[in-house]
């Protein structure tokens, strides 16, 4: 069906959240969209109430996916020409989000959108706005490999995309899975992308359920798939960004052990110069503790 929008939401507990998330998408207007829920949940019993509403199909997983795996299970339910990832704790801010998000698209001014969006907690309490400056913009237009060095993006939920150009998460990443996802179409040739700036999405940002919650007690985790993604991605420093000095940094946030251990990793996997910086931070931290 022409200009079919599919909402896919990945689905993992709390289906207080979930309902949430499918009412804003329910009161959205001047669009057609098809919602898909793929149910990553450990229950047996279904997070979805009951409903009559056909532009709703939910899938239980028959096993526990992870959450990168249900992001691309969701997604191939799809039968629309537009996707739109909604994590299932995020939520529309006004019944026009979803045609100001995919208009672009739908005339084929581009291929892929995001937008700005305001970080709530748990329990919506407004946190702060997360937008993208214009010099910020402009750089990852000339060149968007500029996103190793930081997810300028923002969340899945912020983006949506021609079906014909999406491809599909890597599910060896799950700490930088969305930047690899953004690496992966942006630096496709002939590709093209329109920022919206104007929130309209809610992002939950603090939920101990939450992968990036979960990550971040990981380090190690973080530290090896930075090194994955810049084995897949790097070519060469870009607008003042530096290999060396991110990894510095990166090790400079490590413990020891995880230190020696991403030493270890680089050495075995990388074929980019990503050991040494990881040591050079090593013995500047320890230098430091030192004196």
């Amino acid at each position: 069906m022409p200009n079919l929008i599919s909402v896919c939401i990945p689905a993992y507990q709390q289906p207080e959240l979930l309902q949430r998330a499918i009412e804003s998408i329910l009161i959205q207007k001047e669009c057609l969209f098809e919602i898909i829920i793929t149910d990553d949940s450990e229950q047996k019993n279904s997070l979805l109430l009951k409903t009559k509403d056909k532009r709703i199909r939910y899938i239980k997983n028959k096993r526990r996916l992870g959450a990168v795996k249900n992001w691309n299970e969701s997604i191939s339910f799809a039968e629309g020409n537009i996707i739109k990832i909604l994590h299932h704790d995020d939520w529309f801010t006004t019944d026009l989000s979803l045609i100001e998000t995919t208009k672009s698209i739908i005339d084929r001014e581009c291929d892929i959108t995001f937008s700005a969006c305001n970080a709530v907690g748990e329990k919506e309490n407004f946190l702060f706005y997360h937008s993208i400056s214009e010099k910020d913009l402009k750089i990852v237009e000339e060149n968007p490999m500029v996103l190793l060095w930081g997810n300028l993006v923002g969340s899945p939920s912020v983006i949506a995309v021609r079906k014909e150009v999406h491809k599909p998460f890597d599910p060896k990443f799950t700490w930088v899975a969305d930047t690899e996802y953004y690496l992966n179409i942006l630096l496709t040739k002939n590709i093209s992308f329109k920022y919206i700036d104007k929130p309209t999405v809610n992002i939950t940002t603090n939920s101990k359920e939450q992968l990036s919650r979960l990550c971040e007690k990981n380090k190690l985790l973080s530290a090896q798939e930075n090194i994955d993604l810049f084995n897949k991605y790097y070519v060469y420093d870009v607008a003042g960004k530096h290999l060396s000095s991110y990894f510095r940094e990166i090790a400079c946030n490590l413990s020891t052990s995880d230190n020696i251990n991403s030493i270890l990793y680089a050495l075995k996997t990388s074929k980019k110069p990503i050991a040494l910086p990881l040591t050079i931070g090593l013995l500047r931290k320890t230098l430091k503790n030192l004196l």
